[in-house]
């Protein structure tokens, strides 16, 4: 018997492990993306496998995040194994500097039964993991490759087909035609350019980020304050972000922002006046209202599934986003 075909439409880290656990489910499974795999937001993004403020977010958000470093303990060992590439996942610590919140930070901490260091002038959230994205996404596509997923990239969706309540196909800009049995949408922050009807509901939200060189600053925690962090990485470069900008799909990098992140990580450390950036960069983050992302059956096209809409949070999230929609697709075979 044939097994049914998923087409997976976004290669992004929810796309690309939404398409690995289904596999393992026993589907044939295909890929397809705008560029090249993962070099998106996926790629743009800091890589800290716990979401930032969750004390100011709603539960659900802290329950997509929750666990995540479980899985990319077993996900980097895996893809070392596989491919041979170095994820470099750390279990590092985050210091919230000067929190104007303390007394809601140290109930959330409490409640949740995270471990902490507490000072005057900051708490220390412990056993917070992160992850070296590009690794992270380069690794995947091998891995994908690996495993019989096949991988179609510099193809963009504009439209799904529709009849009789189910997608028929679905079309590229340059006129592929793409047919499945399941079709899953996991396209980020350009979901909206496909179904037009989440046209104001997904939005881009633009993040530059900035890095500095190896420095031998030798700092031992991620820093974070009022928005903005500094990640140390294991090669000692410092990874500074991010900026929150609503201007669409606008490309260009904004200097005025990018010197504005730059004094953030200067007042976090001193040391980094005299240290000039190495590089700078940008993703279109997928926006949503409350932060919430879409992990659901379509309302009309029955063999249609959503996953995206998850903000700042895509590789936190990714691991139970995709189990979330693999048991939504067994649930139609």
């Amino acid at each position: 018997m044939q097994n049914d075909r998923v087409l997976v439409v976004g290669g992004g880290i929810v796309g690309c492990l939404s398409a690995i656990e289904i596999k393992k489910k026993g589907f044939d499974v295909s890929v397809v993306d705008q560029s090249s795999i993962g070099q998106q937001s996926s790629w743009a993004a800091g890589g800290i496998l716990f979401p930032l403020m969750p004390w100011d977010y709603s539960k659900e958000v802290y329950k997509l995040c929750f666990n995540s470093k479980n899985y990319y303990q077993k996900l980097a060992k895996e893809l070392l194994q596989e491919t041979g590439i170095d994820c470099e996942l750390l279990c590092s610590s985050i210091a919230i500097k000067e929190p104007n919140n303390r007394d809601k930070i140290l109930s959330w901490c409490s409640q949740n039964k995270m471990e902490i260091n507490v000072n005057e002038k900051e708490i220390i959230l412990k056993e917070i993991f992160q992850i070296r994205p590009p690794r992270l996404m380069k690794a995947l596509r091998v891995f994908m490759k690996n495993l019989g997923i096949k991988i179609i990239e510099n193809k963009k969706i504009t439209n799904f087909h529709e009849s009789d309540g189910k997608i028929k196909y679905c079309l590229s800009s340059e006129g592929d035609l793409f047919k499945a049995d399941i079709f899953i949408l996991c396209s980020g922050a350009w979901a909206s350019s496909i179904l037009k009807e989440y046209k104001d509901i997904v939005f881009p939200v633009k993040g530059q980020m900035i890095q500095y060189p190896n420095t031998s600053l030798n700092l031992k925690h991620i820093m974070y304050k009022n928005g903005f962090y500094l990640i140390p990485r294991k090669d000692g470069v410092l990874v500074a972000g991010s900026t929150l900008e609503k201007v669409g799909f606008n490309s260009e990098d904004c200097i005025k922002n990018i010197n504005i992140l730059k004094r953030k990580a200067e007042s976090l450390v001193p040391e980094l006046k005299k240290i000039e950036i190495s590089k700078s960069w940008h993703g279109f983050r997928p926006g949503t209202e409350g932060n919430i992302p879409f992990i659901q059956k379509h309302k009309n096209n029955s063999n249609l599934l959503l996953n995206f809409g998850h903000y700042r949070y895509g590789i936190a999230m990714a691991p139970r986003a995709a189990q979330l929609i693999t048991n939504l697709t067994h649930h139609l075979k």
